[in-house]
């Protein structure tokens, strides 16, 4: 029998649903009850709706919902609160629940199944299939439910998404699904129908920055654990936080109002070292985690040749071959790792001699998938940062200086803005988003990003422009 049989009391409504907490969290001590109910979800105070959810869902007269989709850019802390609320979820009825969220932030714990995309750019059938169809019929191990997270289910191919149907549909009453997306524009309409959505908004820039300065950086409070964003610009660092322009609001890269003229933050070295920061929250749109990134040496390295891509386009000198800086920061994203191959030496030697060749093909195969989705991230943050480039010339020929991002690029932009037509930058920005939707499709990496370079050159020598 399924969870919404008949039998079964009917879901209380959350508070984003009837304007209100339950009744559990309205009677005599309910502050110190709902306290304690934050302090399993930390990081949760940052986000309003998916507070009004969660929070009530988990209240002793909560209902929590069968299946969730949490959405919203990445680095915002999705991803540490499905786990949290995994855990809390998992501790619930537990013979032993004060070691629940320990186990299941080291991944150990029976009850929980975390799912991520095994193509290079799709999650494929066989990611769902077992793992988590199949595994929803049986009943839990040891905790009264069984909880399964669904890492980028925008990436769910027909096949794979049609598998997951039914279990959304009527799941066992012990079953729940957490899916996460940073494209929720993306996510199959059948898929999200039969979720409870609960948004995660943008990280202002302001308190982006003011981590980045901190002693801990971002880590910690923004709650990204290391897998928002867990392909990227230094392979586990943020550029999955490449999802387009559209994660910022238009004037988040200005907020706070201390605008592009940004030297008040200090003269001299420290001053700089805060424009940068500043620079880096920025151009994040709101994702702690590839602030992070873009802040460290591979970042700054992707910054530096996706600005040097942009130049030599509008000064018409590329004869260097910019793409290239670009293309060898992409490569180094996705370099195998060490530790990945000490830890398949390891498990090869456990393995039946019968069974090694095939277990050994098998990871390679998932192991070069995912070497193309970090390669193709990186290549698609730089392009990012190269349309943000463009859209800060515009600001400056617009007079609006306070909404650049790139605020540690000050001289530059100006440089590059002297001269430059509104009608062509738009164009060029047109063009490498254009660009940026043609890496899903397995396209020659290098022949694409040549043929951008050429092509902006075209436009910023004065040809005519596409009619329309």
């Amino acid at each position: 029998m399924s969870a919404m049989s008949s039998t079964a009391p009917p879901p209380k409504p959350s508070a984003a649903d009837a304007g209100g907490p339950p009744a559990s969290l309205g009677a005599p001590g309910a502050e110190a009850r709902l306290a304690g109910i934050e302090a399993r979800l930390p990081g949760i105070d940052a986000h309003a709706h998916a507070r009004a959810v969660l929070v009530p869902a988990l209240a002793p007269a909560g209902s929590p919902s069968h299946a969730y989709l949490f959405h919203g850019p990445a680095g915002t802390g999705k991803r540490a609160l499905a786990r949290a609320f995994a855990a809390a979820l998992l501790a619930d009825g537990a013979r032993d629940p004060h070691t629940v969220a320990d186990r299941v932030a080291r991944d150990c714990h029976p009850d929980l199944t975390w799912v991520r995309p095994s193509g290079a750019a799709e999650m494929l059938v066989g990611d769902v299939e077992e793992p988590v169809v199949a595994a929803a019929t049986r009943t839990p191990f040891e905790s009264a439910r069984r909880v399964f997270v669904i890492e980028a289910a925008d990436t769910m191919n027909d096949q794979a998404a049609n598998r997951m149907l039914k279990t959304l549909e009527e799941p066992p009453s012990f079953v729940h699904l957490v899916l996460i997306s940073d494209r929720r524009e993306d996510v199959l309409a059948t898929i999200a129908s039969r979720c409870q959505q609960v948004r995660f908004d943008p990280l202002p820039s302001a308190l982006i920055a003011e981590r980045l300065e901190g002693a801990d950086g971002v880590e910690g409070g923004e709650g990204a654990e290391g897998a928002d964003g867990a392909d990227g610009v230094e392979r586990a660092e943020g550029a999955d936080g490449a999802d387009g322009a559209e994660g910022a609001d238009g004037g988040d890269g200005a907020d706070g109002g201390d605008g592009a003229e940004g030297g008040e933050g200090g003269e001299g070295a420290g001053g700089a070292g805060r424009d940068r920061l500043r620079a880096c929250a920025r151009l994040a749109l709101g994702d702690a985690r590839l602030a992070a990134a873009l802040a460290g040496e591979h970042g700054a390295a992707l910054r530096a040749g996706a600005q040097e891509l942009v130049r030599s386009a509008l000064s018409g000198t590329t004869g260097g071959r910019p793409w290239l800086g670009v293309l060898e920061v992409a490569k180094a994203a996705a370099a195998g790792d060490a530790q990945e191959d000490e830890r398949l030496a390891r498990e090869l030697e456990l393995m039946p001699s019968r069974e090694r060749k095939r277990y050994e093909r098998e990871a390679l195969e998932a192991r070069r998938r995912g070497e193309r989705r970090a390669r193709t991230r990186t290549l698609d943050l730089a392009l990012r940062l190269g349309e943000l480039w463009l859209r800060d010339l515009m600001c400056l020929r617009e007079g609006a200086p306070e909404l650049v991002y790139a605020v540690d690029r000050l001289a530059e932009l100006q440089q590059d803005a002297d001269g430059a037509d509104a009608q062509r930058l738009r164009a060029a920005i047109e063009l490498v988003g254009d660009t940026r939707l043609s890496l899903a499709l397995n396209v020659s990496e290098e022949l694409a990003l040549e043929a951008l370079v050429y092509r902006l050159q075209a436009i910023f020598a004065g040809e005519p422009l596409p009619a329309g």
